[in-house]
């Protein structure tokens, strides 16, 4: 019988990689885990769930459920990260682009300067931010992922949304755009 409970577990969580193993990826990066890291993060996520799935009682969605582990996770990495000693090298140098792609090119860039002003910003508000703007999570549920009240998530996000905006503002200055 307890085999069987296995398999069973194991099949629920499965499922839920599949419904949601790419949302857990995107809120992973989004959250500012270099990209080389994901993968294990991911994991590491699902691990947690696997562990914790007889406790899930259905309060939330299993998405919101989700969120609140892999802003844990992310958290937690990023604590680790300050005494991880690693090797920084350069990024590689830019491409030559054909006159026809500029716009292309510039959707990049736009996106890269986006992903920068959301790195910039700390922990607490980029999880507001990600769950708000990107991911379309409405409000209360971020509240109760991040057991907070929703006047503050609403405060968070307001902060954030301005502290985006000038990042976003300063990179294109620094890269000559007006």
């Amino acid at each position: 019988m307890e085999r069987h409970e296995s398999d069973a577990r194991a099949e629920r969580v499965a499922s839920i990689f599949r419904e949601h193993g790419r949302y857990v990826w995107r809120s992973l990066v989004y959250l500012g885990i270099p990209e080389r890291d994901v993968p294990d993060l991911v994991q590491d996520v699902f691990l947690i769930v696997h562990r914790k799935l007889d406790g899930f009682d259905g309060r939330s969605s299993v998405r919101t459920w989700l969120h609140g582990i892999t802003a844990r996770v992310a958290i937690a990495d990023r604590r680790r990260a300050r005494v991880r000693l690693e090797e920084v090298t350069d990024a590689p140098p830019p491409r030559q682009v054909d006159a026809h792609q500029e716009r292309d090119v510039q959707r990049a860039q736009d996106r890269a300067r986006l992903q920068r002003a959301i790195a910039e910003l700390p922990i607490e508000l980029r999880l507001v931010f990600v769950q708000f703007e990107i991911e379309g999570v409405p409000i209360q549920r971020i509240a109760e992922s991040l057991e907070l009240p929703p006047k503050t998530v609403y405060s968070r996000l307001y902060k954030a949304r301005s502290e985006v905006r000038r990042g976003f503002k300063r990179a294109q200055l620094a890269g000559g755009r007006s």
